[in-house]
């Protein structure tokens, strides 16, 4: 397969994410394939996406609070010190998502960083630096203002039913409609890139595993009217949006 460069391109992500997991075993078998690509690793705090707390953040928490995924964020910047982010990165989204460890726990996080290869005094001394969090708040700070999907649904909507997860997928499913046919019909695109994108892009980008956590916090809080109405508009309107992609890539 002819080489086509080097690849650039950002990923804001969440250790606590399947899909980030699942896109990053992506990108390893594309490096693997011979591509040569540059990704830019960016925090993304779910934590601080799902909180209903006006002025609250999980960069500011106090240590006493449990902030889910914030060990992990707080573990990957004090690897990025050491100058061995990528040595650290795989290892703790495989102790996450494939052995199904909490990485919420200090000795889970210390053992992942020992196996690394990173230096555990160093690495310890970070994680307890009252700035070690600020990348965070960089990060998810800019992720919002450049793609602020989530922050603009809830200037305009009020109630607890999810929309902001019902326009990601739905626009992912018509982005997956649109691509896949245009590779499939209409355009010579490499099949690692038809991959990278379908899967890789698409697959991070979409989260059916939200999807099913809202509808459950939804049916649990007595709404389950508007539980059913989220399944049956996901799956509905996600239908749509492929088929309307399918159309317009024929056109």
């Amino acid at each position: 397969m002819a080489d086509s460069g080097l690849i650039e391109f950002e990923v804001f992500y969440d250790y606590m994410c399947p899909f980030v997991y699942r896109a990053s075993v992506l990108l390893e078998s594309v490096v693997a394939a011979g591509r040569e690509l540059k990704i830019g690793w960016r925090y993304f705090s779910l934590s601080q996406v799902n909180s209903k707390d006006e002025g609250w953040t999980a960069w500011d928490a106090p240590e006493s609070e449990t902030v889910r995924g914030r060990l992990a964020f707080k573990a990957a910047e004090a690897a990025r010190r050491q100058g061995r982010f990528e040595k650290l990165h795989m290892p703790l989204l495989r102790a996450r998502h494939r052995d199904r460890l909490d990485i919420d726990q200090v000795d889970v996080v210390d053992r992942v960083a020992e196996q690394s290869g990173l230096d555990l005094e160093r690495f310890r001394s970070d994680i307890a630096d009252t700035t070690i969090l600020e990348p965070l708040a960089r990060d998810h700070r800019d992720a919002v203002a450049r793609y602020g999907v989530t922050l603009l649904v809830a200037l305009f909507w009020r109630r607890d039913f999810p929309l902001a997860t019902l326009i990601i997928n739905t626009t992912g499913c018509f982005v997956l409609g649109l691509f896949s046919t245009l590779a499939a019909e209409r355009m010579a695109i490499d099949p690692m890139w038809r991959l990278l994108v379908a899967t890789g892009f698409v697959g991070a980008y979409t989260t059916f595993s939200t999807f099913e956590y809202e509808t459950e916090r939804l049916t649990e809080s007595g709404a389950l009217g508007w539980g059913i109405v989220n399944i049956l508009t996901s799956v509905l309107v996600g239908f749509a949006a492929v088929r309307l992609g399918i159309l317009l890539a024929r056109r």
